[in-house]
């Protein structure tokens, strides 16, 4: 089955490929085209059965206003998961989430300068509270997501260096595994030493958390790639300050100093 998989995946990245040069025609003739995507949308099909992971789709973006390359990407995984709610938070909705944390986590979040710094903490966050399936806006899943978790209570994936990373986690609300990833971040922003959004709250706080451990882990090319039928340029259309490995060569990622409780 994983030969299928991994065969089904390959097949989505070249279709995905191609329609990469659809997009970028309507692009050049409509430039200042944008759809928004709803901040929750139930299910396509009622599930007919319970499962450890809560049936919960979490994403996050600067903005619900996107590109059609960005929607039409939603709109397939939604395919792809057509028993799961998805809930798209932007970063108002995200911070407003943040507030209901304990006061260390709070001050800590304000330190952080750059927005993906935010967006990896506030995953981690509300996965542990809420439990769900966490999945970057430019993920694109290659196996229906439902069968993909079957009844695990979490699922981690490995990028081509088989290094975890963090654009697709599902787990269990209150998992220690991630509540481990909760102390790293905090305890990484109030050292202040680390200078890469990567190290201080991305993929080597599930690289440092996960180690040893006896988790579920698969590889992203049997669950979920990166670009599937998006690109960076359609991404940070309306960001000026474009990535996160932009942002940080000019900002540094968590404030030096504590800031005053608001």
């Amino acid at each position: 089955m994983r030969i299928v998989r991994y065969v089904v995946s390959r097949i989505l990245k070249l279709a995905g490929n191609l329609s990469k040069g659809v997009f970028f025609a309507v692009h050049f003739v409509w430039s200042s085209l944008r759809l928004t995507i709803p901040e929750r949308a139930g299910p396509l099909v009622r599930p007919t059965s319970n499962h450890p992971i809560p049936r919960i789709v979490w994403q996050t973006n600067f903005s619900r206003r996107v590109s059609l390359n960005i929607y039409a990407n939603y709109l397939f995984n939604r395919i792809m998961a057509p028993t799961f709610e998805f809930r798209l938070l932007d970063d108002d909705v995200a911070d407003a989430f943040i507030a209901t944390c304990d006061e260390r986590t709070q001050a800590n979040y304000r330190r952080l300068q750059i927005g993906a710094a935010k967006a990896d903490f506030w995953r981690v966050l509300t996965v542990y509270h809420h439990g769900g399936v966490y999945m970057d806006m430019d993920a694109g899943l290659v196996w229906p997501l439902g069968f993909t978790l079957g009844g695990r209570r979490e699922l981690y994936i490995t990028d081509q260096g088989d290094r975890l990373t963090n654009y697709f986690f599902a787990s269990a609300p209150n998992s220690p595994q991630i509540a481990e990833m909760i102390s790293i971040i905090n305890r990484n922003i109030e050292e202040n030493v680390l200078k890469s959004v990567w190290d201080i709250t991305g993929p080597s706080v599930f690289n440092t958390a996960l180690r040893g451990k006896n988790v579920q882990i698969e590889h992203r090319t049997t669950v979920c790639v990166q670009g599937l039928i998006t690109n960076e340029f359609f991404q940070y259309l309306d960001r000026p300050a474009g990535k996160w490995t932009k942002e940080q060569q000019t900002k540094r990622v968590t404030s030096p100093d504590k800031p005053a409780s608001s």
